[in-house]
């Protein structure tokens, strides 16, 4: 490696790359195999190939299989950590593809996130490398990324709206996917790459289902039609007109004759596949169709209705042999166990339940998703059966003896669809993430990692005066202070009934206050937890709350704000004039004006001294979702969910820029104590840094879920983020 360093100290940028990429090439040609494993461990290398036109993320992440295939682990040169290193770096680049593929510059922050906790040599040196970069980037100062080596194998982000459906062709190649955005794509299974999209419906897409022969896809729509294309040239070959509702679940017989639909104008239709003629109606539910399954022999056909019900059918003509009852919800999944003798179904009471095909009784009734189980998939051999929720979980269980053997967390949203691939080593899953993403299921009793700071959501962080801690508000009912030194828990307030949505300290430090859902302010002693008082009386969830060290202001889903009295806790007055919930509360520098976003897309400024509303800012199309004051309280700041940022100037309240870069929701955004940066927090999952003055963006990084909550240190370069799935990430602004 030492020559190879001299030869690039000679190259330009562009010379370098071209050369790095070129010269692993040459090294397997010349069967060089050990410099092949150093250049696969050295950064600047992975900088090269990503960056190189000819090549990319795909071609490098393909490099990893060079030493597989060669079987480098047999060579006595090679020790099986070195293996490892290899396997886990590769891992770490699919894990992040979905965000390199858009965004190469968050290489460095993406490989140090998921790669930190592991102390093999060769990781620990590349890392190093990554950390001694001059280039601006973000570091995470804790593991708080999903590392290679667990459950999450990767995310394919390409659709805009909720993933619907998935479906896995018969050879284990390609993921189909059908979303609310009215589109079917097609993904590379190994690679994570979209290979093209299918247009033609105008409706969201419900489910897609691959024929046995791997010639057809067949979607259904909200446009009361089912589709078939051609796999291979991507050509529509026939619409099936004849449902007067959503057509909500599609299913294809063993033998690829028939096409099974369900739909919400509550009936089962039979088609013919080759022609697209309707076959037959089985009327008999008595409201939406939500799911449909066919037995492994082809005979029968299982119906899951917003009845509560499943009925089964006798498929050659078309009567009902079983009505199962039982569910106290609607049931919207069904699937048929590989042997055909029994069926699984899933229900918004949260329960699955598995029933005696024969006689229709019920056997047995799994419990622990906490909402609506939306979807099941059936491994084609043994007793495992995946379950997703509106929990935004998956879990795996044994159907034959109720066992749960397993969680999958790393949507941020509900999950609303998978499936299994036929080699039963992968589950696919959607969700209104708008993600898919591609879990393990081999070594399924293997731990996994833990990375979660909250038993759910972080709703809200603040960071005491000094710098040296950090409080976090959670959906699990608790508030959680931390050492942002050490970033340890050092400990945890409980108290609040529901979830807690939002959190500040005093000025001084001493005293934190949190608001919930539960309705009512809390204050507590920051020294030792203590709940020093509770106050009430707004008539909804608190959002928002803020302190200048004599007064509390609370913002509310009741449209109001409420000011208290630190002191004895007070309610002194009330603030009308949001026409929809109060979703931030911020105070001017000198604590005399109040400025409070809401649902009703507008920006209003208070003054608290007369109570009386000074302003209004209305160029929002969408909720704000936070604001901000400076701390030379010259300029205001706002988020919202219209994806843009904008900066006010406080005299005039005229508007001076527009921030434009995040594709979803903006959910929060906090102002450095310079006042020279801001930070933003966004549903795309991006935290982003940005130069106040000139509206450049610094930096970026891509977190695994939507970004709720965020918050800058005293030091200006130390961030702290809170996200929905219930894990907070400590970082660090490196290069300036």
């Amino acid at each position: 490696m030492e020559d190879l360093g001299k030869n690039l100290a000679a190259q330009t940028p562009e010379l370098e790359r071209a050369f790095l990429a070129s010269y692993a090439q040459t090294l397997l040609e010349t069967k060089q195999l050990k410099k092949y494993y150093q250049l696969l461990t050295n950064f600047d290398y992975l900088v090269a190939k990503i960056n190189h036109p000819e090549f990319g993320l795909l071609s490098l992440i393909n490099d990893y299989e060079i030493p597989k295939r060669l079987k480098l682990k047999r060579r006595p040169e090679y020790s099986s950590e070195q293996s490892r290193a290899l396997k886990l770096i590769q891992g770490a680049l699919r894990l992040s593809a979905h965000i390199l593929i858009k965004d190469k510059t968050q290489l460095a922050t993406q490989l140090y996130g998921r790669l930190q906790s592991f102390k093999i040599p060769d990781i620990v040196a590349m890392l190093g490398q990554i950390q001694a970069s001059k280039e601006i980037w973000l570091r995470l100062l804790a593991p708080s990324l999903t590392p290679p080596g667990g459950y999450l194998l990767a995310t394919l982000r390409g659709h805009t709206d909720a993933v619907r459906a998935v479906a896995v062709t018969s050879d284990n190649r390609f993921v189909i996917s059908g979303s609310s955005d009215k589109q079917v794509k097609v993904w590379n299974l190994e690679t994570g790459e979209e290979i093209f999209t299918i247009k033609g419906h105008n409706g969201g897409i419900n489910a897609v289902v691959v024929s046995p022969d791997r010639r057809y896809v067949i979607s259904a729509s909200d446009d009361n039609t089912i589709k078939i294309w051609n796999l291979a040239d991507r050509r529509e070959i026939n619409t099936l007109i004849g449902h007067t509702d959503y057509v909500r679940a599609v299913a294809v017989t063993p033998d690829g004759e028939l096409i099974i639909s369900g739909s919400d104008d509550c009936t089962v239709k039979i088609w013919n596949l080759e022609t697209g003629e309707e076959v037959s109606t089985f009327n008999g539910n008595s409201n939406k169709v939500r799911g449909v399954a066919v037995t492994p022999d082809g005979a029968k056909i299982i119906s899951a209705s917003d009845d509560h019900t499943l009925r089964v059918w006798n498929l050659a003509d078309g009567k009902e042999i079983h009505t199962l009852e039982g569910h106290k919800y609607w049931v919207r999944t069904v699937g048929v166990t590989p042997d055909g003798k029994k069926i699984i179904s899933g229900s918004g009471d949260t329960s699955i339940k598995v029933w005696n095909l024969e006689d229709g009784k019920e056997l047995l009734t799994l419990t622990g998703h906490s909402q609506w189980v939306r979807t099941i998939g059936l491994s084609n051999k043994g007793t495992l059966i995946v379950s997703g929720s509106g929990d935004d979980t998956l879990k795996v269980w044994n159907w034959e003896t109720g066992e749960e053997l397993l969680t999958f967390t790393g949507h941020s949203a509900w999950v609303k669809t998978l499936a299994i691939t036929p080699d039963n080593t992968k589950v696919i899953s959607g969700s209104d993430d708008h993600t898919i993403k591609v879990w393990n299921l081999e070594n399924i009793y293997k731990e996994d990692y833990r990375l979660t700071s909250h038993g759910s959501w972080i709703r809200g962080v603040a960071i005491s005066p000094d710098g040296r801690y950090l409080v976090s508000a959670s959906g699990d009912n608790t508030l959680k202070i931390w050492d942002l030194l050490t970033r340890e828990n050092i400990l945890t307030l409980t108290g609040h009934t529901d979830d807690v949505r939002t959190v500040t300290f005093t000025p001084d430090g001493t005293k934190i206050i949190s608001g919930s859902a539960d309705n009512t302010l809390k204050i507590w002693n920051f020294a030792d937890g203590q709940e020093l008082m509770t106050l009430k009386g707004h008539k909804f969830w608190i959002r928002s709350v803020a302190c200048n060290g004599e007064k509390i202001i609370s913002g509310s889903f009741d449209c109001t704000l409420k000011v208290w009295n630190l002191i004895d806790g007070e309610e002194l007055f009330t603030l009308n004039g949001h026409e929809d919930t109060v979703r931030s509360v911020t105070l001017t520098p000198n604590g005399k004006c109040v400025v409070s976003g809401a649902s009703d897309n507008t920006i209003r400024i208070w003054d608290l001294t007369t109570r009386k509303e000074l302003d209004t800012l209305r160029t929002h199309n969408d909720w704000v979702r936070a604001v901000a004051v400076t701390p030379d309280g010259k300029r205001i700041i706002s988020a919202s969910a219209d994806m843009t940022i904008k900066v006010w100037d406080w005299e005039t309240r005229k508007e001076l820029q527009t921030f434009m870069g995040h594709t979803d929701k903006v959910r929060c955004i906090s102002v450095s104590h310079d006042g020279e940066r801001i930070i933003s927090g966004s549903a795309d999952g991006m935290l982003k840094v940005w130069h106040l003055d000139t509206g450049k963006e610094i930096a970026s990084f891509s977190a695994d879920g939507t970004i709720y909550c965020c918050a800058i240190a005293p030091d200006g370069v130390t961030f702290v983020a809170g996200t929905r799935l219930g894990r907070l990430h400590f970082l660090r602004l490196e290069g300036i």
